[in-house]
């Protein structure tokens, strides 16, 4: 499922909108022009969804120059990919 997300570091004020390669109840996979650090702690927000997770960047790999894919493992996800919305508890 292709959809687009926001990866920030709220701390920092660094951002990127990216879109996923593929997604689960777990994590996903998302294609990404900035390279991310394994183990950066990251906030990701689906853009047209109610999805919004704290993760970490689990591994990060090199596409083409200035193209990466970061797997993402998020923890305790709240809301849904898909569903409109700002569910509760949002920051």
């Amino acid at each position: 499922m292709r959809m687009f997300v926001k990866l920030s570091i709220p701390e920092s004020g660094r951002f990127e909108i990216a879109h996923t390669v593929d997604i689960s109840c777990h994590g996903a996979r998302v294609a990404s022009r900035t390279l991310w650090r394994r183990n950066e702690h990251l906030l990701v927000q689906s853009i047209r969804g109610g999805l919004w997770s704290r993760a970490r960047v689990a591994h990060c790999q090199s596409l083409t120059e200035g193209s990466y894919v970061i797997g993402l493992e998020m923890y305790s996800p709240v809301g849904d990919w898909t569903v409109i919305g700002k569910p509760s508890g949002q920051p």
